[in-house]
């Protein structure tokens, strides 16, 4: 300890720590709110689970069919960021690559219909078309 003996210092609360104090005690409030707010979300993260398959499923469809003579393979290296789906032509082995993002896959106002104007909507067959045949396009 510098400039004093431990017998100097004072447990007099001082207006300094008072408000230190109560900047503490704010903090533990503002995060026991947050951690109730937060059990209370994953109702809404089982419900982005149960439409991930359905939205998956409606995607693989869309490409099979916009990519007719394609193999279809996936990647889930990243599952809560992104899907990873790559075509490969049997024939001429030219591949082409799209990443889906997890916000769109988890999207819970997105049921399988919606996705499927989503992907036709979008062109995205046409932009997987347009992109450097080594890359992923993302959507």
């Amino acid at each position: 300890m510098r400039g004093g003996s431990l017998s100097s210092l004072s447990l007099t609360p001082t207006p300094a720590n008072r408000a230190a104090n109560l900047e503490l005690a704010s903090r533990n409030s503002h995060l026991a709110s947050r951690n109730s707010e937060l059990g209370s979300r994953n109702l809404p993260m089982r419900e982005e689970q149960k439409c991930v398959p359905q939205n998956l499923k409606v995607t693989r469809e869309y490409l099979l069919k916009a990519f007719p003579g394609f193999n279809l393979t996936e990647d889930t290296a990243e599952p809560s960021v992104c899907h990873r789906f790559t075509l490969t032509n049997a024939k001429t082995f030219e591949q082409i690559k799209v990443k889906v993002g997890w916000s769109r896959l988890s999207d819970l106002s997105s049921d399988g219909e919606m996705m499927r104007r989503l992907l036709v909507n979008s062109d995205l067959a046409g932009k997987m078309r347009n992109e450097n045949n080594d890359q992923y396009y993302c959507w």
